[in-house]
């Protein structure tokens, strides 16, 4: 069975993301967003994570 991950990203830029938030976004390099232009975001997609908006 297929596991859902639902985090908060917080304010701010990538340098304010919680390490356990990144982690989990990073783990399957694919995510959904509600808000995929979010200053947080951009770093991780820069690192290689592909998001989709939902």
């Amino acid at each position: 069975m297929g596991v859902l991950t639902v985090v908060g990203l917080g304010a701010g830029d990538l340098s304010q993301l919680p390490l356990g938030i990144y982690r989990a976004i990073k783990k399957n390099r694919c995510a959904l967003c509600t808000n995929c232009r979010a200053s947080s975001l951009a770093g991780v997609r820069r690192r290689g994570t592909i998001f989709s908006i939902i």
